[in-house]
């Protein structure tokens, strides 16, 4: 089961990123288990085109209207039947 939201911290950058994207591609794969990297979603994920997926980078610091944003972000009606994250 997934929570509303995940917050990820690590002093590595680059593994941090890493790990996000694999998270997000496990969470949206169109195949069981695992993600497959090769479907549709894990693609979309790999090239920032997964329109029910945001990613905040720590070189922005998150603001009340950004917290605003991901309030209607996520009162949408989903684009991608999977999950909102």
């Amino acid at each position: 089961m997934l929570s509303h939201a995940y917050l990820l911290d690590c002093s590595d950058k680059f593994l941090l990123d890493e790990f996000a994207i694999l998270m997000a591609k496990e969470i949206f794969c169109l195949k069981e288990n695992t993600p497959c990297l090769e479907c549709l979603n894990c693609i979309k994920v790999e090239h920032e085109n997964m329109v029910d997926l945001k990613i905040y980078t720590r070189e922005k610091n998150i603001m009340v209207d950004d917290i605003v944003e991901i309030d209607t972000f996520r009162e949408l009606k989903e684009l991608d039947p999977v999950y909102d994250v």
